[in-house]
C-alpha cells in the first residue's frame, strides 16, 4: 500500500527478513534486520518498496525457515511505531537507488536476543553432496556440522541412490529433516541427542506432503531425548528408529506416514510413545516401546486416526515381540 492512498492494497506481497548487518554510530553500535520486498520490478515499484497505509500499525517480522518458502514461520520483531512523512509517495523502506531512508517508515522490536540466531536459522545446516559421508565432515554440509542444541540438520533431495550417513559420536539438534525419495540411513557408533530451549526437539520426514519424497529412511543409531520429540511423517514419507531410544521423555507420532520404533526398551523410565492424527485432532496413546505407529487404518470421516500398537511386555522386563499386541485406543 502507499501512504497516499492509505487504505488501499495496490500490490500484495511480503517483507522478508535476508539477513542483518552491523551498525556502528556515533554513540551506538546494533545489529540491524535487513529485507525486501519480494515482488519487485513492477512498473513504477522500486525494490524494497512496501508501505504502511495510514493507520497500519505496522504488523510483524517474520521469517520463512523452510528452504522453498512454503513451510514454517517464526517471528523476528514487532513494529513498534508507524511513520509517515511528506511528500507522501514514499515507501517506508531506504531507497534502493539512493540508499537514503525516505520519510515513511517504522521501528521493529526484534523478538529474538540476537541477530545472529535469526541468521542461523535463515541458513540451516544442508547435506550438499550426493553421496555418502561422515556427519562430522564440514565439507558434507552446506552450514557447517549441526551439532548444538536447537540446531537444524537437513538430509535433503540431493541423492540419487540410497546414501549413508556415518555418525560416530555424541551430536546434538533440534531438529532434523529428511526429504528425498532415496533413502537416508543415519548410522554408526554414535549417539543422536534431541535438545532444545523451549518447547519440543522434531523430525520430519517428507514435511512438505509432495507424493514424489516416499522414501523410507532409517536412524539406526541411539537416541536421547533431553526434551519431548515429536516426529512427523508426511504422506508416504516413512521413518524406522532402529536404535535404543533412552530418556523419559514422550515421542509423538503425526501425519499419515510409518514411523517404526525397533528397539526394545524398558517400560518403566523408558520414553511413551503416542500418535496424533493430522485430520480431526483424535488421538490414540502408546505406553511403551517397541511399537510401529502407522498411517491411519480407519475409513475417512470423525473416526479416522493414526494407530500404535505395541507388543505385549514381559512382565518386570523389557518389551518383546510376541503374537499379541497391544492396540491403542482413540480419547
Amino acid at each position: 500500500t502507499w501512504a497516499i492512498a492509505p487504505n488501499d492494497t495496490l500490490r500484495w506481497g511480503a517483507n522478508r527478513v535476508e539477513g542483518f548487518s552491523h551498525v556502528i554510530a556515533s554513540d551506538y553500535a546494533t545489529d540491524v534486520l535487513t529485507a525486501d520486498f519480494d515482488g519487485p520490478g513492477g512498473i513504477g515499484y522500486r525494490a524494497h518498496e512496501a508501505a504502511p497505509a495510514g493507520w497500519d500499525s505496522g504488523g510483524g517480522w517474520f521469517i520463512d525457515i523452510s528452504l522453498d518458502g512454503s513451510g514454517d514461520w517464526r517471528v523476528a520483531g514487532l513494529t513498534r511505531a508507524v511513520e509517515h512523512g511528506p511528500p507522501t509517495d514514499q515507501s517506508w523502506f531506504r531507497n534502493s537507488v539512493t540508499g537514503l531512508p525516505d520519510p515513511d517508515y517504522l521501528d521493529a522490536v526484534r523478538v529474538s536476543s540476537y541477530a545472529q540466531w535469526i541468521n542461523g536459522v535463515l541458513s540451516p545446516s544442508v547435506w550438499n553432496v550426493d553421496g555418502s559421508g561422515n556427519w562430522a565432515d564440514p565439507a558434507n554440509w552446506s552450514s557447517g556440522v549441526p551439532n548444538a542444541a536447537g540446531a537444524w540438520a537437513v538430509l535433503g533431495n540431493i541423492i540419487a541412490a540410497d546414501r549413508t550417513v556415518t555418525l560416530n559420536s555424541v551430536v546434538t539438534l533440534g531438529t532434523l529433516r529428511i526429504d528425498d525419495n532415496d533413502r537416508y540411513t543415519v548410522q554408526g557408533t554414535g549417539r543422536l541427542r534431541f535438545d532444545v530451549t523451549n518447547n519440543a526437539a522434531g523430525i520430519e520426514v517428507n514435511r512438505q506432503g509432495d507424493p514424489a519424497f516416499h522414501g523410507t529412511h532409517t536412524i539406526n543409531v541411539p537416541i536421547t531425548l533431553a526434551v519431548p520429540l515429536v516426529v512427523n511423517t508426511r504422506s508416504a514419507g516413512d521413518l524406522a528408529l532402529a536404535g535404543a531410544v533412552s530418556g523419559s521423555k514422550s515421542i509423538t507420532k503425526r501425519g499419515e506416514g510409518t514411523l517404526v520404533l525397533a528397539a526394545a526398551a524398558p517400560r518403566t523410565g523408558g520414553p511413551s510413545a503416542r500418535a496424533t492424527s493430522s485430520s480431526t485432532g483424535a488421538r490414540s496413546t502408546c505406553e511403551a516401546i517397541p511399537t510401529r505407529c502407522s498411517r491411519a487404518t480407519s475409513p475417512p470421516g470423525p473416526t479416522r486416526r493414526s494407530t500404535c500398537s505395541l507388543p505385549q511386555p514381559a512382565p518386570g522386563g523389557p518389551s518383546r515381540s510376541t503374537s499379541s499386541p497391544w492396540r491403542a485406543t482413540a480419547r
